[in-house]
């Protein structure tokens, strides 16, 4: 599976122009940290499965924290 996005500068979307210097970047890579998956492939298919990400804490005693 492929995933494919598009990125704007806000400078694009308002349409307003900056003189701004020339950086070149390289982007060598792409990975996700998510509660849905810590991979690409695995996070698209939980997204389309419509899985939840919420969940109740079980790590620390919660109930000294108001809701």
């Amino acid at each position: 599976k492929t995933v494919a996005v598009a990125v704007q500068s806000t400078d694009e979307v308002s349409g307003e122009k900056k003189a701004v210097k020339q950086r070149r970047v390289v982007v060598t890579g792409m990975g996700v940290v998510t509660s849905l998956g810590h991979e690409p492939d695995v996070l698209y298919s939980n997204l389309l499965e419509g899985v939840s990400g919420i969940s109740e804490i079980e790590s620390f005693d919660c109930a000294d924290f108001p809701t």
